[in-house]
């Protein structure tokens, strides 16, 4: 029975083996030579000749064009390939392991007494492997963020043979078209989209760190009569119009507020609500400077609407 039982184990370890590895990359290019046409280092060769015999009777620019298109076909081929089997990739060894721990438990209640330790020592194996499997579930739920990063790399690497197919030969050869193809097979490269996801979200740091920044410390002045103070600047600025400003926009209450916080902004920047209201909340941390500021922005509206406005 023990050796029974351990051929088991290896029999499914053996199968299982094959669903738990999943490749980092797609084939490289110089294993996509495409049916029926030439290998690349071939193409490159035909490319540079003169006679246009040497390129299947096409031009040099036609020809470029010919082996740009089918091996990026090729190309997307094997990345789609790619792709499912790194959305499949941890399932089929998931599921291996919850049946073979079937068949061990249900198993373990058949076998002679002194048997049965050996069989649960090897079900315990088993259920280690399956735990092992639960822990990289994390992988499962970050495969769309990983393959949402590889077809934004591969779509503006696409985007740019694209342009560059409308060039001349002069200006756009063969030898550099194979250069993009190759970024093209490296941009679908799970370390590509790892990078790519880190730059992102350091971008993303770095701008909230900006924001925050500009932020001072928690206001110590706060009193129960704060909040309404905040609202009533805000409904200033973004609320419905007092009698008499009505001609008074947004953007025009919200640049008045700009003027009256002697806020620089840069160059083709419109002032905003949260411009404004940003700067209010770091500039004035009690109740006595809040309310000067807003009565100074009331003060302003009611100008730019003539006067008219009710205090």
């Amino acid at each position: 029975m023990r050796a029974a039982a351990l051929c088991l184990l290896l029999t499914a370890s053996t199968a299982l083996a094959g669903c738990a590895s999943i490749r980092g990359a797609q084939h490289r290019m110089v294993e996509l030579t495409p049916r029926a046409i030439m290998p690349m280092d071939n193409a490159l060769l035909a490319y540079r000749q003169i006679p246009d015999s040497a390129r299947l009777g096409m031009n040099r620019r036609d020809f470029r064009d010919y082996i740009l298109t089918t091996y990026i076909g090729a190309i997307e081929e094997r990345y789609d390939a790619f792709v499912t089997a790194l959305e499949m990739g941890d399932r089929g060894s998931a599921l291996g392991l919850d049946l073979l721990l079937l068949a061990l438990s249900g198993a373990t209640s058949l076998v002679p007494l002194d048997e049965v330790e050996d069989l649960a020592n090897i079900t315990t194996i088993a259920a280690g492997a399956r735990a092992t499997i639960d822990r990289r579930v994390f992988f499962d739920r970050t495969v769309p963020a990983l393959i949402a990063a590889m077809d934004a790399e591969r779509a503006t690497v696409l985007a740019q043979i694209v342009r560059k197919r409308t060039l001349p030969v002069e200006q756009y050869s063969l030898d550099e078209g194979v250069d993009d193809l190759r970024r093209l097979q490296r941009a679908g490269r799970l370390n590509s989209a790892l990078t790519r996801i880190a730059r992102a979200a350091e971008a993303d740091r770095a701008q909230q760190q900006a924001r925050l920044d500009t932020m001072t410390t928690v206001c110590e002045g706060n009193t129960v009569n704060t909040v309404p103070i905040n609202i009533s600047y805000r409904d200033l600025i973004i609320g419905t119009p007092a009698a008499g400003t009505e001609a008074v926009t947004e953007a025009q209450r919200a640049a008045l507020a700009q003027q009256e916080l002697a806020l620089d902004l840069a160059p083709g920047t419109v002032a905003t609500f949260e411009i404004v209201w940003a700067a209010y909340l770091s500039r004035f941390c009690n109740d006595p400077d809040r309310t000067a500021f807003i009565q100074r922005v009331r003060a302003r509206i009611d100008a730019a609407a003539g006067g008219g406005g009710g205090g």
